[in-house]
Formats: C-alpha cells, sequence, structure tokens
C-alpha cells in the first residue's frame, strides 16, 4: 500500500511532492531493539549469510562487473547521474557491497542493524538508511531537495554545506538524516546503545516498489538470523512516488 506518510513513533516521514513526481519513493519499516550489541556465536552467522547471498549472486552474475547491467543497478546509477553524481565512483550501495561479495571479499561486522541493512542491501541491490530514532529531533522527516543552506555531517567526513538540488532526508527542526540515496549522518547513526530504528529503503524510478519492501522486511529477517531480539513497531509499507 502506497502513502502519504508513514508513522514511526512519534516521527512522521513523507516524501517531498517534487521527489515524488518524479518517481522517488521509500520504504519503511520501525523496529525495536532489545540489544544491539553481537550475540554469542554472532560472527559465525554474519559470516554464513553473507555466503548464502554470494552464492545466489554467483548464479547471475560470475563476473562482479557484470552487476552494472542489472535493471535495478541501472535505474539507481541513472538516478545518480541525473543528480551529477558519478556511479563508477561512488557506486549506489548495494552495489558496492555485492561486488564485494561476489568477489569473494567479505564485509566486516559493524553492528547487528548495520549488519542487517548491509545484507538486505546486497541481496536486494536496494540502499538501505537505519537511524536511531532517539537521535533524531523534530517530529517530521522530509525527503526534497536541499536549498543550499544546509550542513551535513557524514560518516566518515567533515561538515560540509550542501548544493542546491541535493536529495536529502530532513527534520522539521534542520536536522539532515541522509543524502539520497548514499550517504548518512553521523548524528542519527546507530550503535550498539540504539533501541528504537527507522529503517529506509531508497526507491527511484525503475526500481519495482516490491523489491524495496522485500529489501525493508529483509533487514528484520536478518536480525533474526544473526539472533537479535526485536518487536516490530511499524511493519514495512512504501511512502512516496508515483
Amino acid at each position: 500500500m502506497q502513502l502519504d506518510d508513514v508513522s514511526c513513533w512519534d516521527k512522521r516521514v513523507r516524501v517531498g511532492t517534487e521527489l515524488s513526481s518524479r518517481g522517488v519513493f521509500l520504504g519503511l519499516s520501525c523496529i525495536h531493539v532489545d540489544s544491539n550489541s553481537p550475540a554469542p556465536g554472532y560472527d559465525r552467522a554474519f559470516r554464513k549469510l553473507q555466503e548464502e547471498i554470494r552464492e545466489v549472486l554467483l548464479r547471475s552474475f560470475r563476473d562482479p562487473s557484470t552487476l552494472k547491467d542489472d535493471d535495478v543497478i541501472k535505474a539507481y546509477r541513472k538516478f545518480f547521474w541525473e543528480h551529477n553524481i558519478d556511479p563508477t565512483k561512488v557506486r549506489p550501495a548495494g552495489e558496492a557491497l555485492a561486488r564485494r561479495v561476489v568477489r569473494g571479499s567479505p564485509i566486516a561486522s559493524i553492528n547487528p542493524l548495520v549488519d542487517a541493512g548491509n545484507l538486505a542491501s546486497m541481496s536486494t541491490f536496494v540502499p538501505i538508511g537505519i537511524y536511531d530514532v532517539d537521535k533524531i529531533s523534530g517530529s517530521t522527516l522530509e525527503l526534497r531537495y536541499a536549498v543550499g543552506v544546509e550542513i551535513f555531517h557524514p560518516i566518515g567526513g567533515e561538515p560540509r554545506r550542501l548544493e542546491t538540488g541535493t536529495p536529502i532526508l530532513q527534520t522539521d527542526k534542520g536536522l539532515v538524516l541522509h543524502v539520497y540515496p548514499h550517504r548518512d549522518s553521523t548524528l542519527t547513526m546507530v550503535t550498539e546503545a540504539t533501541r528504537r530504528a527507522l529503517v529506509i529503503g531508497a526507491g527511484v524510478r525503475g526500481v519495482p516498489k516490491e523489491r524495496v519492501l522485500e529489501a525493508v522486511g529483509l533487514v528484520v529477517e536478518y536480525c533474526r538470523r544473526l539472533g537479535i531480539s526485536y518487536s516490530i513497531v511499524t511493519p514495512p509499507r512504501i511512502v512516496g512516488g508515483e
């Protein structure tokens, strides 16, 4: 079901009219975890899931270079080009993760929620962002274009002013959580202390909504398989799009 906005505890998430009219949409779910620390046997379970995903991907992609020919990856690459991002230098997250696992290079564990998001993205090619709800100031989150005054604090980078026309997820308090669909903020990132998580799958024109819903749902499934106790507060929903 496609909605105009979706609630996540006391937050509401929506896609602005301009981006929505261009086929941009979000898959969204909200989950509560009892702990976001690795349980006994975690490393083995994480490796096993990567191996399972690799086996599936190798049936269609024997060479990492052929991933770019997949229709879903093509759609994300097209969106990148349209927003002045060279996808041969900054690859869509799902493509980058899938390339690594097809090459036989396992990804490192960060924490269970982030790991589950990476596994879901690797499986479906859909970029996944996961945010600590308790770090989000404001009651409304909107995916819209930047106007050139916003400051972004990227994970692993220095704060910077965003250019006009950059797609961003921002709160009504001015907090930028995400540069769409490839960069998250250190201010709302998930840590082992996180208990309330907002899970977002990035949708663009040419990517089936069912694929994005699948990706968001897989985050929850991978939490289960990684031994993380959780409860679903908001089941997967689609917001925005045509």
